[in-house]
């Protein structure tokens, strides 16, 4: 951490060339993943899969109710 001078929003030291703190920033990057820069035609094929799969899975239940 650097002493800077300023404040992560929580209140703590932000780091040197950044405006968070050290877990400020790594909750930022493990709940707020970045895009892949780069994603294939098979990678977005499995990932409409999975998100059919999911939604066919919800109407199930939705009917059951």
């Amino acid at each position: 951490m650097n002493n800077n001078g300023k404040l992560c929003p929580c209140g703590n030291p932000s780091l040197e060339d950044d405006h968070l703190c050290s877990r400020c920033r790594y909750y930022a990057n493990v709940f707020n993943p970045r895009l892949p820069e780069f994603e294939s035609k098979i990678e977005r094929a499995q990932a409409a899969i999975r998100v059919k799969k999911m939604m066919k899975g919800t109407v199930k239940m939705v009917e059951m109710e």
